[in-house]
């Protein structure tokens, strides 16, 4: 009995002695439990409030440390999910800035992008570019190169005053000329210190001043170099990287902008030239017509100069003072008469003058119905010498009360000659259209032409009517486009009367308009404001 209860009392102890044990092990893993909830909850900055602050162990014994772990972990277990919502709105939120901040940007490049692009003149595009890039940075100077590989030659436009565009060696051994031949942008951040890599010698300016930062980037348009720009600084380091990226975006714009302006001049040289080849034109055909009108008075200059010749003669060898007085009155108005047609002639070869040049672009004063007149005779010597068998009664009605006008005469001319010429050519298509259709019995047509001129208040009113075709109605909002032609080819280039309907409304602010009936002929009229001239 004795052995059993020494058995029961070393079994007892034992397990005091692990249950002794196990609770001090359980003990230091709670309170490490305990620790490292409380690095979790300090790490990410929870507030440690309600049970954490001012909790007592509920229970005393072996599992009061659990117990307290229990309540830290359910006070967390509330917690996730602020967490998660915290990192997340941080990282929403460097990404929302991030994004406007682009986004700002783009408004920024594509707003300045437009108004670089907004003008057709190289000295425009300049100006917004200089102004649109010294708003975001230091341009102290800015110029902008552009290089002609036809001619080999630099147009190269700056903010300094006084600036010479016109001296070529301007860019020579410049780093401007470098960026272009490299297609590299070029950055100096020490200019007297880094220019070694790229020129001989550091950049000097026309002022003597040398500037101490230079960023330069070559402009490609359709991957072809056209010209450079250049921005100045006189301090060091004047550039950031947020300066060098939008001038990076900025490029494409100006590439467009040179490349429509450099286009544009194309477009005003070739229609200028064209402008001048239709002057030619009509010219050539004019030829014979005005070699015509010339002779006529040069006729006339001769015969009376061998008529006063003789007079001149028997005036010497006259005893009679009577015969004497009337041979001198004969011989007086022989010259009146060599005096006429010589400035007849004059006048022709003058009017002719005028056409041929490409003009200046000054208006002087003209007789208009003298000058009408001059202009009529031309186109009609003209086109009937070339078409023999053409013939036309010519009206003319001129006001008489109509002053001098300050026009450009040989634009005017050019307008006359155009609405002349194609009267007559219509009236002798019809004119060949009843002959081949009717016998010479039945024909009755005779082409007509008035010429007339008013005074209508504030409005000098010329009309030219003819008796010709007219003109369809489906083709009469075309006819003073450029290149629209109803003439055969090699008849008409369709540039007369587009040329026409723009010297009257650009150049003398009047209008030119027509009314037709098929079949039965036109009516231009133009109308010159007074009080342009």
């Amino acid at each position: 009995m004795s052995q059993y209860l020494i058995y029961i009392i070393i079994l007892l102890a034992g397990a005091s002695i692990v249950a002794i044990i196990f609770k001090t092990k359980i003990k230091q893993i709670a309170l490490q439990l305990n620790l490292q909830i409380d690095k979790l909850i300090n790490s990410n900055g929870l507030e440690r409030k309600s049970v954490l602050q001012n909790t007592k162990p509920a229970a005393i014994g072996l599992f009061s440390e659990f117990q307290l772990l229990g309540q830290k972990i359910e006070e967390i277990s509330l917690k996730p999910i602020q967490v998660v919502t915290k990192v997340i709105d941080t990282t929403a939120s460097q990404d929302k800035n991030e994004f406007k901040i682009k986004y700002d940007n783009l408004l920024i490049i594509n707003e300045l992008g437009q108004h670089v692009t907004s003008s057709l003149k190289l000295e425009n595009t300049f100006d917004h570019l200089y102004n649109t890039i010294n708003s975001i940075m230091d341009a102290a100077v800015f110029e902008m190169g552009i290089f002609n590989w036809k001619d080999n030659r630099w147009k190269i436009l700056s903010n300094q005053p006084n600036f010479n565009s016109t001296t070529q060696d301007h860019y020579q051994n410049h780093i401007a000329e470098w960026s272009l031949q490299n297609k590299r942008e070029v950055i100096l951040d020490d200019a007297l210190q880094d220019y070694e890599r790229y020129v001989p010698n550091p950049l000097l300016l026309a002022d003597g001043r040398k500037p101490l930062a230079i960023i330069c980037f070559p402009i490609l348009r359709q991957d072809k170099e056209v010209g450079t720009i250049s921005i100045m600084s006189f301090s060091k380091n004047a550039f950031n990287e947020y300066h060098i990226e939008m001038i990076k975006s900025l490029l494409p714009y100006t590439a467009v902008a040179i490349g429509n302006s450099l286009i544009h001049n194309e477009l005003l040289n070739t229609q200028e030239q064209l402008v001048h080849n239709e002057k030619l034109a009509s010219i050539g055909q004019l030829t014979s017509g005005i070699a015509h009108e010339i002779l006529n008075p040069l006729n006339f200059v001769n015969n009376f100069s061998e008529v006063s010749k003789e007079l001149l003669a028997e005036y010497e060898q006259s005893k009679s003072i009577e015969d004497q007085q009337d041979l001198r009155t004969q011989l007086v108005a022989n010259l009146d008469k060599i005096h006429l047609h010589g400035n007849r002639a004059y006048t022709i070869v003058k009017n002719m003058m005028l056409l041929s040049r490409t003009g200046d672009g000054i208006k002087t004063n003209i007789n208009l119905n003298k000058s009408i007149e001059d202009y009529l005779d031309i186109a009609f010597q003209g086109f009937s010498l070339k078409n023999k068998d053409f013939s036309c009664r010519i009206e003319k009605i001129f006001d008489s009360k109509i002053p001098t006008v300050e026009l450009i005469a040989e634009d005017f001319g050019r307008v006359l000659l155009n609405l002349f010429a194609n009267a007559f050519y219509t009236m002798y298509e019809k004119q060949r259209k009843i002959l081949q259709t009717q016998t010479a019995v039945l024909y009755t047509y005779e082409p007509e032409l008035i010429v007339k001129t008013t005074l209508e208040k504030s409005l000098i009113i010329i009309t030219v009517r003819d008796n010709g075709m007219g003109i369809p109605d489906e083709i009469k909002a075309k006819i003073f486009l450029p290149f629209f032609t109803t003439k055969p080819t090699g008849d008409g280039t369709g540039l007369g009367l587009s040329l026409s309907h723009d010297i009257i409304t650009k150049g003398n602010q009047g209008n030119l308009t027509v009314i037709s009936e098929l079949g039965k002929g036109s009516e231009f009229k133009i109308s010159l404001p007074l009080s342009s001239n």
